[in-house]
C-alpha cells in the first residue's frame, strides 16, 4: 500500500510538472533529487571557477561580473525550489 502511494505521488508530480510547463513554457523549476541536489550546485561551482579564471587572466569585465551574478542568483533560486523564468 505504501509503495502504491509512492508510485502515485511520483506520477502526480510528473503530471503537475507537465501541466505547469504547458501553462507557461517559459517558467522553469528544478526537479527534486539529482537535479536540485547535484546538478545545480555543480553548475554554481563551475561558474565560480570560470569567474576566478577570468579574474586571474584579467579578462573579467563589469558586464561579465553582472552576468555571472545574475545567473548565480537564478541558480540559487532553483536550488531553493523556487521557479525562475518569465511569466506571461
Amino acid at each position: 500500500m505504501l509503495g502504491g502511494h509512492y508510485i502515485h505521488r511520483k506520477r502526480q508530480f510528473r503530471i503537475e510538472q507537465e501541466l505547469a510547463t504547458e501553462e507557461n513554457p517559459y517558467l522553469y523549476r528544478a526537479m527534486p533529487g539529482k537535479e536540485r541536489d547535484l546538478m545545480i550546485p555543480i553548475t554554481i561551482l563551475q561558474m565560480e571557477t570560470l569567474e576566478d579564471l577570468l579574474r586571474q587572466n584579467n579578462a573579467l569585465t563589469d558586464e561579465k561580473k553582472r552576468q555571472f551574478q545574475n545567473f548565480k542568483n537564478e541558480l540559487l533560486k532553483l536550488a531553493q525550489g523556487r521557479p525562475i523564468g518569465k511569466r506571461e
